[in-house]
């Protein structure tokens, strides 16, 4: 099959304002101006609240926010009926790591480190482990970090909004939180 780049595109930024089915809705439009293929923004799950989709937290599902699977099919229909191609703008590392509660894959390698299954999926240098994760603020200290859960569902480190996994084993009732970061595969900063 002969793939032929299109000759012409028009951008369309999805999100709650303009989903995908009101993206459907204007391919007539898209077709009269000449528009030979629409080439939307992200369309794959992204972190709650997300206005740009570049911060995906589930690779295998449309984003419900911008009209799910439902308005993805309603978009593919309307494009084709007019004769118009489709451009997804789907960019593999452009995954929401400031939300891993979000991201199972990313969460099980903050909490895992290498062990994790999912490790290769992450360009991660581990020679120079470990991982920063910058989410603290500017005057961010130990005090503003939270411990929270417990030993049957495991813990989490909590910071303003953000949650992150603590890897198995290296939490004690009592633990300081500086030291509790220190034992695991990332670091808050």
């Amino acid at each position: 099959m002969t793939s032929t780049a299109p000759s012409s595109t028009y951008r369309l930024q999805i999100n709650s304002r303009l989903t995908l089915d009101a993206a459907a809705r204007l391919t007539d439009y898209l077709q009269q101006l000449g528009t030979e293929a629409i080439y939307v923004s992200p369309i794959l799950q992204a972190a709650s609240g997300s206005d740009h989709g570049y911060d995906v937290v589930d690779v295998s599902q449309v984003d419900a926010e911008r009209g799910g699977e439902a308005g993805w099919r309603a978009l593919v229909e309307a494009a084709a009926a007019k004769g118009l191609k489709l451009v997804v703008d789907i960019v593999p590392n452009h995954l929401g790591i400031a939300a891993p509660a979000e991201t199972p894959s990313w969460w099980s390698v903050l909490r895992d480190g290498q062990a994790s299954p999912y490790v290769a999926w992450y360009d991660i240098d581990w020679s120079r482990a470990p991982i920063l994760a910058p989410v603290l603020g500017e005057d961010a200290t130990d005090e503003d970090l939270e411990i929270a859960g417990d030993g049957a569902a495991g813990y989490e480190l909590r910071y303003a909004e953000h949650r992150f996994p603590i890897a198995a084993g290296t939490y004690l009732p009592g633990d300081p939180v500086a030291e509790l970061r220190t034992r695991q595969h990332y670091r808050l900063v």
